[in-house]
């Protein structure tokens, strides 16, 4: 089950999601406490505070959302860690049962194809890159447990 080329290539976007995924939460964090601080403290010109609460509770309502999706894909990331330490992966045989969620299904990028285990039966989105996956079509796979990054080890027939 070694395949040194393709583990580089799953820890390097393993990586790249697990800082990106940091950095995105400490951005949103920052920008929300500094529109907070603008929004909650704006000056009329005479020296007095006006008070904008409806905007502030809009705008830390939509914070706390968009820092609760990033921080949950975090947590996935965070399962992860120690697989990617002790190079722990599941190689498994599934068919894609459901399209891509990111564009052309036949076309080289990002992608995330509904997939069906034939070990156990789970149905996951795999997310790997660059590689097009087309319906009903049954590959040969390795990936992370938890965030189901990964590569298609080859296309079986």
């Amino acid at each position: 089950m070694l395949y040194p080329e393709l583990i580089q290539k799953i820890h390097l976007e393993y990586y790249i999601g697990f800082f990106g995924s940091i950095f995105i939460s400490l951005v949103l964090v920052g920008s929300g406490i500094f529109l907070l601080k603008r929004l909650f403290f704006r000056s009329k010109g005479d020296g007095t505070i006006q008070n904008n609460r409806k905007m502030t509770i809009i705008l830390l309502i939509g914070i706390v959302f968009a820092l609760f999706l990033f921080v949950s894909g975090f947590f996935g990331y965070l399962h992860d860690f120690d697989n990617v330490q002790n190079n722990i992966y599941v190689e498994d045989v599934c068919v894609v049962i459901g399209p891509s969620s990111a564009g052309n299904s036949e076309t080289l990028q990002d992608r995330s194809p509904l997939c069906k285990s034939e070990i156990n039966g789970d149905e996951f989105l795999f997310s790997t890159f660059y590689t097009p996956m087309l319906m009903g079509e049954k590959y040969r796979i390795l990936y992370l447990p938890q965030t189901k990054i990964g590569r298609v080890i080859e296309k079986l027939e």
